[in-house]
């Protein structure tokens, strides 16, 4: 629960993943780029806001002072003792935003078995589940600001 006062607004977000390897959270974006066309000049991958350094900088950017940014590595389990990888791709595939536009872009260049192909490649590289289920870890940065 947060605290709110006039003086001071404590934001909490979560940012995106802090993985030195890849994960589910980071390479469906980068397999997805490679199907999509470039991104404008000037264009941030919202990956980068996983980097500790560049969250305090863009948050310095707008005013804020690194004493009043913490963060904390965590970590999300897509976890299902009965859905497989593939199940979470097709979730992925449906509603999550970057892969939703590689899948559209996908489909208008005939690549899209390719696409299912190497996020469900991935996902199963990533389970840790052996009994037909699903257990990928994912590593993000929790980022909370008090401005």
């Amino acid at each position: 629960m947060l605290a709110t006062s006039k003086a001071s607004t404590t934001v909490p977000s979560i940012w995106l993943c802090q993985c030195s390897a890849p994960c589910l959270h980071r390479s469906p974006s980068t397999i997805s780029a490679s199907f999509l066309p470039p991104p404008p000049e000037g264009f941030i991958s919202p990956v980068a806001w996983g980097v500790e350094a560049n969250v305090t900088e863009r948050f310095g950017q707008a005013g804020i002072s690194a004493g009043k940014i913490s963060m904390a590595k965590d970590t999300y389990q897509f976890a299902s003792p009965d859905k497989t990888p593939a199940d979470f791709i097709n979730l992925f595939e449906k509603y999550y935003g970057p892969t939703m536009n590689a899948v559209d872009a996908a489909q208008k260049t005939g690549k899209m078995d390719d696409l299912h192909a190497q996020l469900v490649q991935l996902a199963n590289a990533q389970n840790k589940n052996t009994s037909g289920g699903t257990l990928i870890p994912a590593t993000f940065l929790r980022v909370t600001v008090q401005v």
